[in-house]
C-alpha cells in the first residue's frame, strides 16, 4: 500500500493554479470579518499574495516587507532593532488559521504563511464535507502470486462495483499509473487494501487515510480460509462500504 500521499497536498506551483482563482480567494479573505477589523494583517496578506504572484521567483525578506508594507524609513531602518514585520507576521499566521478554522473552511484555497519565511504557500483544499468528499481507491496489493493474486484481482473488482454503486462519481478509480491531476477536486480519502497467503489463510487488510490530516481513519483486517472466493470478495466489499459511508455520515 505503498502510495505518496503527499503528492496530494503538496504547495502548487504558479503552473497549477491561475492567478485570478487566487486573487477571488484572496478577496474572499479580505472581504472576512475577520481581516476586515485587522488592517495591519489584511495589508501584509494583500502585499505577500500579490508578490507571490507578480513575481514568484523573487525572495521576500523582512526589510524589503518593513519598508514597503510598514513604510520604516529605509535610511535607518533595522529589522533587527524594529521586530514589526515578525510581529504582524505572528498575527497573520493566526488569523488565517482562525479563517479556515470557520468560514474558509470550505474555500478551493488555502493561503498560509509559513513559520519561517514570507512567501506564501498555496495549497488546495479537500472538502470532506458529508455528499462531497471523493474517494480515491488504489489498486488491491498482492503479497504474493498464484491464489492472493487471483483474489486480490477479484476483491478489487467487487470494490470498484460497490463503492462507484454507492458513490458514483465521487469515486477515483486509481488503477495503476493513475495520477492526480493538478486541476480538479482532489481525493479527501484514499482507500487501499492488501492481500496475502502463506497456503492455509489469505490475509486482507483494508484502511481508510484521511489525506489532508494523513491519519488512518478506519482499518479492517479479515482472514480468509476456505470457502467459495466470491462470497468472500462480496463480504470484505460489503464491510468496506459500509465503513466509508459511515465515515462520510450517510446510511449504508
Amino acid at each position: 500500500m505503498n502510495f505518496p500521499l503527499h503528492t496530494l497536498c503538496d504547495p502548487l506551483e504558479p503552473s497549477d493554479v491561475a492567478p485570478d482563482a487566487v486573487r477571488q480567494q484572496l478577496g474572499r479573505i479580505l472581504s472576512s470579518a475577520l481581516f476586515g477589523r485587522a488592517r495591519r494583517s489584511a495589508e501584509l496578506l494583500d502585499y505577500l499574495v500579490c508578490r507571490r504572484l507578480d513575481l514568484p521567483q523573487e525572495p521576500v525578506k523582512e526589510y524589503m516587507v518593513g519598508i514597503d508594507v510598514y513604510r520604516r524609513d529605509a535610511r535607518s531602518y533595522r529589522p533587527d532593532e524594529d521586530p514589526v514585520v515578525r510581529v504582524q507576521a505572528g498575527r497573520l499566521r493566526r488569523r488565517l488559521e482562525d479563517y479556515y478554522a470557520g468560514p474558509g473552511r470550505a474555500d478551493p484555497i488555502r493561503i498560509r504563511v509559513p513559520r519561517r519565511g514570507y512567501v506564501p504557500e498555496l495549497t488546495r483544499q479537500y472538502d470532506d464535507a458529508p455528499g462531497h468528499a471523493r474517494i480515491l481507491l488504489l489498486p488491491v496489493e498482492a503479497g504474493s502470486g498464484g491464489a492472493a493474486s487471483i483474489f486480490a484481482a477479484g476483491l478489487a473488482a467487487e470494490l470498484r462495483h460497490r463503492l462507484h454503486r454507492d458513490l458514483g462519481s465521487r469515486l477515483i478509480d486509481g488503477q495503476p499509473g493513475f495520477h492526480v491531476p493538478a486541476s480538479g477536486a482532489a481525493p479527501a480519502y484514499v482507500l487501499a487494501a492488501s492481500v496475502r497467503g502463506d497456503g492455509v489463510v489469505m490475509r486482507t487488510q483494508l484502511a481508510m487515510t484521511a489525506v489532508h490530516e494523513g491519519t488512518i481513519v478506519w482499518s479492517e483486517q479479515a482472514d480468509v480460509g476456505t470457502g467459495p472466493a466470491i462470497a468472500r470478495q462480496e463480504q470484505l466489499a460489503q464491510l468496506c462500504c459500509a465503513a466509508v459511508l459511515a465515515r462520510l455520515g450517510t446510511p449504508a
